[in-house]
């Protein structure tokens, strides 16, 4: 993976080079604000030298807002990694299970409104981690 990334940044740069007549890797040359940014935060992507072990911090920049409130609701930092998602839902799914709280009728119907929660939320953030998507 890493030869084809540095083949792409290879490709990137010279392009750049050769449609603007001057290399961009001095971004602070440029005037728009926009395509600064883009440019910046492709340098970062481009300098990471292990893309599969980024950071939970790196991780939670790229998780959508609407996933966030399901990683609160496992008690997660968002972008944090599936076995944690997993394990964080077993054990409330364990704790909130209407089972366990057959014995009075109100804490039961809470129960099952958690545990429907928890589930919502574990697919949600299961899918995106198989697909990327929402």
């Amino acid at each position: 993976m890493g030869q084809i990334l540095d083949r792409l940044e290879r490709l990137i740069r010279s392009n750049m080079q050769g449609d603007f007549g001057r290399g961009y890797d001095r971004y602070e040359d440029i005037s728009d604000d926009d395509m600064r940014e883009a440019w910046e935060e492709l340098n970062r992507f481009l300098d990471e030298d292990d893309f599969s072990d980024a950071s939970t911090a790196s991780k939670a920049a790229h998780i959508p807002e609407t996933l966030r409130k399901d990683y609160e609701t496992l008690g997660l930092p968002p972008g944090a990694p599936f076995d944690a998602v997993k394990k964080a839902y077993r054990e409330k799914l364990r704790a909130y299970h209407p089972d366990l709280h057959a014995a009075e009728a109100g804490k039961q119907r809470e129960a099952t409104e958690i545990t429907q929660k928890l589930i919502l939320a574990f697919r949600r953030i299961k899918v995106f981690h198989e697909t990327g998507r929402v």
